[in-house]
C-alpha cells in the first residue's frame, strides 16, 4: 500500500556526509548502475549482454593461454579475415555484438528480478510507493570542487569528498526517515555505506541520530503547492488531462448527449476531486490518505448525478 501523509505541508531536508576519496568510486559505480537501470529494457539487455560477452572473452583467452588448441575469438574473426591480430579484433567485435543483440532481444521480453539491475528496479518501485516524497537526490561533491567566490579566496585542501542529500517531503521528519529505513533499507545502505561512521539504516535509532547530526537547516524553501501532497498533485494532473479530453469531445454534443457524457466524466474523475486546505474534505481515502469527495454515479435515464 502506498504510504502518504494526511497533512499536505511540505518540508525540505539537506544533509552532508563525508567519504574517503577511494570509497567515492564505489558510490559512483552505484550511481552508474542506477542510471543504467533507468534505461529502456532493450538497452539494459544489450549492455548486460556485452558485459557477459566480455567476461566470456576473458575466460576463453585464459583457456587459450592454458593450452586450448584454438583461439575461439580468433576463430570467430576468421570468418571474415585470415588469422591475424586484425582477425582477433574482428572476432572480439562479433563476440560482443552477438551477445549484446541476444541480450537486447531477451531484455525486451524478460527482466530478471534476481539480477543487480532487477534489484535496483524493485528499490525504485518501492521508492515510488513512498508517495509523500516530492523530490530526492544525492550528489557527490569532490573535495577539490567546492566553489571559490574570488581568486583571493584561499584554495581549500580537504581530506574527504562529500555526499549531499536533498529531499522535499510531506509529514513528520522522523516518519520520513523511518519510511526510508523500513521500505528501502538496502538502497539506503548501498548509497550511504561509503560515508564515514554510517551506522546502517537498521535499527532506526542510530540512523535517525546519524542523519540528524549531518543535517543542515534549510534557510529558504519554496513550494509551488505548499498545501498539496504528491497524491494531490498527481490527481490534479490526471483531472486536467481528463477535462481537456472531455472539452474536446463534448463541445458539439446535443444537450442530452452532453449530460450523459458529463456524468461519465464525473464518474471517471471522482477520485481526483479533492481539496488540500486543512479540514476541507468530507472523508479520507484509506489507501492514500488523500481527501476525496463521495463517489458519484449517473442516474439512469436522467441528466442528474447522485452521491452514494
Amino acid at each position: 500500500m502506498p504510504l502518504s501523509n494526511l497533512s499536505g505541508k511540505t518540508y525540505a531536508l539537506t544533509a552532508f556526509t563525508r567519504m574517503p576519496p577511494l570509497k567515492t568510486f564505489g558510490l559512483r559505480l552505484v550511481f552508474a548502475l542506477i542510471r543504467l537501470s533507468l534505461q529502456p529494457p532493450e538497452v539494459r539487455g544489450f549492455i548486460s549482454g556485452v558485459i557477459i560477452s566480455a567476461v566470456t572473452a576473458i575466460v576463453l583467452q585464459l583457456l587459450h593461454a592454458l593450452g586450448l588448441p584454438m583461439d575461439a575469438i580468433m576463430r570467430e574473426g576468421a570468418w571474415l579475415l585470415a588469422p591475424s591480430a586484425a582477425a582477433w579484433f574482428v572476432g572480439l567485435t562479433i563476440h560482443l555484438l552477438a551477445f549484446g543483440i541476444v541480450g537486447a532481444i531477451v531484455g525486451h521480453f524478460y527482466q530478471p528480478t534476481w539480477s543487480i539491475l532487477g534489484r535496483i528496479g524493485i528499490i525504485q518501485k518501492n521508492l515510488v510507493e513512498l508517495s509523500f516524497i516530492h523530490f530526492a537526490r544525492w550528489v557527490i561533491i569532490p573535495r577539490t570542487a567546492f566553489p571559490r567566490l574570488a581568486e583571493s579566496q584561499p584554495q581549500e585542501h580537504l581530506h574527504y569528498d562529500y555526499l549531499m542529500f536533498e529531499s522535499n517531503f510531506n509529514g513528520a521528519w522522523e516518519k520520513y526517515i523511518d519510511a526510508f529505513s523500513q521500505v528501502v533499507p538496502g538502497g539506503m545502505d548501498n548509497i550511504w555505506r561509503w560515508s564515514v561512521k554510517y551506522p546502517g539504516s537498521r535499527p532506526i535509532s542510530p540512523f535517525l541520530a546519524y542523519i540528524r547530526n549531518c543535517q543542515y537547516d534549510t534557510d529558504y524553501y519554496y513550494s509551488a503547492y505548499p498545501g498539496a501532497s504528491t497524491n494531490d498533485i498527481r490527481s490534479a494532473l490526471q483531472l486536467t488531462d481528463e477535462l481537456t479530453k472531455f472539452v474536446a469531445t463534448s463541445a458539439t454534443l446535443p444537450a442530452a448527449d452532453f449530460a450523459r457524457a458529463y456524468n461519465r466524466f464525473l464518474a471517471r474523475v471522482q477520485n481526483c476531486l479533492s481539496k488540500t486546505a486543512p479540514g476541507s474534505a468530507s472523508l479520507s481515502s484509506p489507501m492514500s490518505g488523500m481527501p476525496i469527495y463521495e463517489p458519484i454515479v449517473p442516474l439512469a435515464g436522467t441528466g442528474q448525478v447522485a452521491h452514494v
